[in-house]
């Protein structure tokens, strides 16, 4: 069996490029023969089999004025590669066009569910900006929802995360494809002491991301004058404008320290007491993987807990009083936070992404065989 990814994207080192090279190498580590088709590649791997249609110094090239271009030319490179007896492995960036003649050729296609399905993410998105009294902000049109339908019914298999994206698959043909699976990180051979703030008498609560309605800020926000004067948010990454309108207050009233998007997050989780997301809808949030092998207590929502809800303090965000006694437990007792920040980080070693290429590599192997491919 060889497994041909396609990954019409940018590989600059982040984002779900990076999420998909880090599987590719877990599965060709555990013996696979896979490779990856992507658009550009500005840090070339020689231990990632991969082929891009840019390297350096045409890399360079800004991105959005190729990007169309690039993915018609790198998907007809891959249908004339693509051998019948392969296996489709297709992110999704990969046009309605490919599935189909992929389907026509009665090759087995297999889907990465980054994210829960459209017609359920859009559903909890606008009911939750519609209790925030707000215009709901995403970019699920219905004509995108039709187009994922329609891939959905097209795939033999489809590799599902986390359970949320379980759930959302349910009732669905493709979900007797379904393959039970996570995304990871790469552990370390010596694992980072357990996070501290550092900041005299304060507790530091981490919230890494966009911090929008849909990552369910607003949640943590609302609660946070109610919160100690010791404990404190830090908030990594951009925040919605609904978000800095509505809480413009609380947020410049020094209870809450804004970091912005920075390069160096490794030190945001080595320097914090507790992660907190609270999402409403998500894949399997990497962020809550990186909290945890930094040692950090995980407080979450089903959904931003992902596969680490074992070793997560999992709440409803929906809940405001089930998320403050939560937060105010972990503010007022160190050795809680000791506790829950050990689970975490003894818990997140079975996800290295070693692991988690050989368990999809196998469960992929096993469906495609009870199907007779």
């Amino acid at each position: 069996m060889r497994i041909r990814t396609l990954l019409p994207m940018a590989c600059d080192g982040v984002g779900p490029s990076q999420t998909c090279l880090n599987i590719v190498r877990g599965m060709n580590e555990a013996g696979a023969t896979i490779d990856v088709f992507v658009n550009r590649m500005r840090i070339p791997r020689a231990d990632l089999p991969v082929r891009s249609l840019l390297y350096a110094p045409f890399s360079r090239i800004p991105y959005p004025l190729v990007r169309g271009p690039l993915t018609k030319v790198l998907e007809n490179w891959y249908l004339r590669t693509l051998a019948d007896e392969d296996v489709a492995y297709l992110w999704p960036t990969a046009s309605l066009h490919i599935h189909r003649e992929i389907h026509r050729r009665s090759i087995p296609i297999v889907l990465e569910g980054i994210n829960t399905r459209m017609k359920s993410a859009k559903v909890i998105l606008e009911r939750a900006y519609a209790e925030f009294g707000a215009p709901a902000q995403h970019e699920i049109t219905e004509a995108r929802i039709r187009e994922e339908e329609e891939k959905l019914s097209l795939a033999t298999a489809i590799f599902a995360p986390s359970p949320g994206v379980e759930t959302a698959l349910e009732g669905l043909p493709i979900a007797a494809g379904m393959i039970r699976t996570s995304y990871g990180i790469d552990v370390p051979p010596v694992l980072p002491p357990l996070a501290r703030s550092h900041q005299q008498n304060k507790v530091v609560f981490l919230f890494c991301g966009y911090a929008c309605v849909r990552k369910g800020i607003h949640r943590i926000l609302e609660l946070w004058p109610r919160m100690p004067s010791t404990a404190q948010l830090r908030i990594v990454g951009r925040i919605e404008p609904v978000i800095g309108e509505r809480f413009a207050s609380i947020l410049s009233s020094g209870r809450v320290e804004l970091v912005g998007f920075v390069d160096d997050v490794a030190t945001q989780f080595a320097t914090s007491d507790v992660f907190v997301l609270p999402s409403l809808e998500e894949g399997d949030p990497l962020v809550t993987y990186e909290a945890a092998i930094h040692g950090l207590p995980v407080l979450a929502s089903p959904m931003g807990a992902g596969r680490m809800r074992d070793a997560a303090w999992v709440v409803d965000p929906g809940s405001p009083d089930g998320l403050l006694a939560a937060l105010l437990s972990l503010h007022d007792s160190a050795e809680m936070r000791q506790q829950w920040g050990e689970r975490s980080q003894r818990t997140v070693t079975a996800f290295d992404w070693s692991k988690v290429g050989t368990e999809r590599l196998h469960g992929l192997e096993s469906l495609l065989l009870a199907g007779g491919y």
